[in-house]
């Protein structure tokens, strides 16, 4: 599970970075630059702290995941998938 995360973290990274090069490339942009780039930094936030919240389960063996846990889990799972969604219609 562990090297999973960290597999999609690295490809998050890429799409940030993606994101932040488009960016200085672009003169127009339909939403606010500084929006975008805040936007992109608060995503890199989020995909740190899931990785960082992997590894510290996998050291100190957390095993089982607490439901409520779980629970968060599916909840940020679905936002994703709505934003996901939205962002390809």
């Amino acid at each position: 599970m562990a090297t999973e995360i960290n597999v999609l973290e690295h490809k998050g990274n890429e799409v940030i970075q993606e994101d932040f090069t488009r960016l200085n490339q672009t003169f127009i942009t339909p939403i606010d630059p500084e929006d975008i780039h805040n936007l992109s930094s608060a995503l890199d936030n989020v995909l740190d702290g899931i990785e960082d919240t992997v590894h510290r389960m996998v050291s100190y063996r957390i095993n089982p995941i607490p439901a409520n846990l779980v629970t968060l889990t599916e909840i940020v799972a679905a936002c994703a998938k709505a934003e996901r969604s939205l962002r390809l219609h």
